[in-house]
Order: C-alpha cells, then structure tokens, then sequence
C-alpha cells in the first residue's frame, strides 16, 4: 500500500502538495485546510524536511512563524484565503 505522501490523485501532483506557477518560477507548496493558525515548529519542519516554497493556510499563520519566515527563510511564500502575508 502506498503511503500518502506517494498516493497519486490522477492529476500529476501529491494528494498534500500543490504547484503554483507564477511568472516562470514553480513553488512546491502545502496546503493546510484547518482552523488553527500554522506554528513556527511546524512551519520549519515542512522547509527543511519537504522543502517547500510556499505555505497556504486557511487559519492563517503565528506571528512567531511570520517572523521567523521573514528573518530566515524570506524566499517562502505565506498565503491566508488568497492573501500573499
């Protein structure tokens, strides 16, 4: 049985990971459909172990996880419901 992060939906991408193309360059990024906000811990773990360029979230995100999104890691795109932060 294939785990989740190798289950294909059928349309060329992962079912937790979604593509953004926005003038030539392609994000890996995640989705997170929850109600509570995105943490710094957590945050962190999705860049160093997905390797992700961008986090949407419909919660929205930490103020410790925008700072430290823009003191280290000011490539990553944060978006909340369409919202680039």
């Amino acid at each position: 049985m294939k785990s989740r992060k190798q289950e294909n939906t059928g349309q060329g991408m992962l079912v937790d990971q979604a593509c953004t193309i926005m003038s030539g360059e392609m994000f890996m990024g995640e989705v997170k459909g929850r109600q509570s906000p995105v943490t710094k811990p957590e945050l962190q773990r999705l860049i160093r172990e997905k390797g992700i360029g961008e986090v949407d979230s419909k919660g929205g995100f930490t103020q410790p996880a925008v700072a430290y999104r823009d003191r280290h890691q000011p490539d990553v795109r944060q978006i909340c419901r369409r919202r680039e932060i």
